[in-house]
């Protein structure tokens, strides 16, 4: 047993059938970690970034990967990192199930001090997961210290195939709004759901600008975030979607009324799950709620689909999101001092920042608490943490 370094994309792409054999097999299930996925977020996010993405591996069987690319976050400091960020999450452990897993991430573990950074951080990990869980012990048995703490929860849908009572299941305003809104939307016109499972290479940027143009009718362009306001995600967008094309894991989903685009999703499928990386809507057809319908009609087909199993939300759990839900898993942040010295400082600095952190957060819910008095007999507003609170602090 060895461990092999893989330092560029190109060695990345003559390994790609070794990748993404041991990606099927191991417990991942997020397409976009698949070799080429991976290859396009490091051309288009970190192009002159160092990699480090490790292998373990027996003769010509990999037991294990491990992808990490550079990161400054200060002057002068370059850390480690998972290849993830806001547009994708290409970046996940992937482990033979069949091998001896405690002493794979040994393996791993004892690597990880010879990358050269004092620090590895690694964003947006499911902890729970049997092979991070191995993983987070053999870093422990290796001695480097780490700090780790969830971010969010992310939604699911478990697919029972039984479209009936899953919407018996939801509550009764959703069952109310989804009835009222398919009954204005038809009585509008034509509405057709339109799913390319298997889009072909030559129309895949006419069907995404088609798509984006819909999100860019949304609130999302008052803020500058459209995708179509950013040409360069544009273009990652198309390269990604032609990577997981070709494997068969891209999904494109539209609401079309009369014709025209109202509501579209950017999905993704691998393993028998559904992910919703990204999802908007037209707001001029607001009243007929386009998005609600889409995810209507397209959750009632995978009921009657015994190839699907579940419906993963692949982003925090929000109102819109959480509707639909039947169960929840938390991801997280664990940072990994990687040497004696600068490592270790990194991460107990991060500590108490932390620790700062959440007292001052505690506080402010507790200001809220006071500051807001209902009227005698009414009950008080629950106190909510937004997305942006929780995202203070990063490391």
């Amino acid at each position: 047993m060895q461990l092999q370094i893989l330092t560029s994309v190109n060695e990345l792409r003559e390994h790609a059938a070794a990748w993404d054999r041991l990606w099927r097999r191991s417990l991942a299930t997020t397409p976009t970690c698949q070799s080429e996925p991976l290859a396009v977020w490091i051309e288009s996010f970190a192009p002159t970034a160092a990699l480090a993405l490790l292998v373990v591996r027996d003769g010509d069987q990999w037991l294990a990967t491990l992808p990490l690319v550079e990161h400054t976050r200060l002057p002068g400091v370059s850390i480690g990192r998972l290849p993830n960020n806001e547009w994708a999450l290409c970046g996940d452990l992937a482990i033979e199930p069949q091998c001896d897993v405690a002493v794979v991430c040994r393996e791993l573990a004892s690597g990880m001090r010879r990358l050269g950074w004092p620090l590895a951080k690694f964003d947006g990990i499911r902890a729970a997961r049997a092979d991070w869980q191995a993983l987070l012990q053999a870093i422990k048995l290796e001695g480097l210290p780490t700090c780790y703490h969830d971010l969010w929860e992310v939604g699911e849908i478990a697919i029972a195939h039984d479209w009936q009572r899953y919407l018996e299941s939801r509550s009764r305003n959703l069952r109310r709004q989804i009835k009222r809104s398919n009954e204005r939307l038809q009585s509008a016109g034509e509405a057709e759901l339109k799913i390319y499972s298997q889009p072909l290479p030559h129309e895949l940027e006419s069907l995404l600008r088609r798509g984006f143009e819909v999100e860019q009718r949304s609130w999302k362009s008052d803020r500058g975030s459209a995708v179509l306001q950013l040409p360069d995600v544009f273009d990652f967008y198309c390269r990604q979607a032609r990577a997981l094309a070709a494997t068969g894991s891209l999904e494109l989903v539209y609401l079309d009324l009369q014709g025209r685009s109202i509501a579209f999703e950017y999905g993704l499928k691998a393993k028998g799950v559904y992910f919703s990386p990204k999802v908007g809507y037209d707001e001029e057809f607001a009243d007929f709620s386009p998005g609600q319908q889409l995810r209507a009609r397209l959750y009632q087909q995978f009921q009657d689909d015994p190839a699907r199993s579940a419906v993963d939300f692949h982003g925090p759990l929000a109102e819109a999101t959480a509707k639909w839900a039947t169960g929840a898993y938390r991801v997280g942040r664990l940072l990994v001092g990687l040497n004696q010295s600068s490592g270790r400082a990194l991460v107990e600095g991060y500590r108490w920042s932390r620790c700062g952190y959440q007292f001052m957060k505690q506080r402010l819910r507790r200001q809220q608490q006071f500051a807001v008095r209902p009227l005698e007999g009414e009950p008080a507003a629950p106190v909510v943490s937004s997305p942006e609170l929780e995202s203070v602090g990063s490391a």
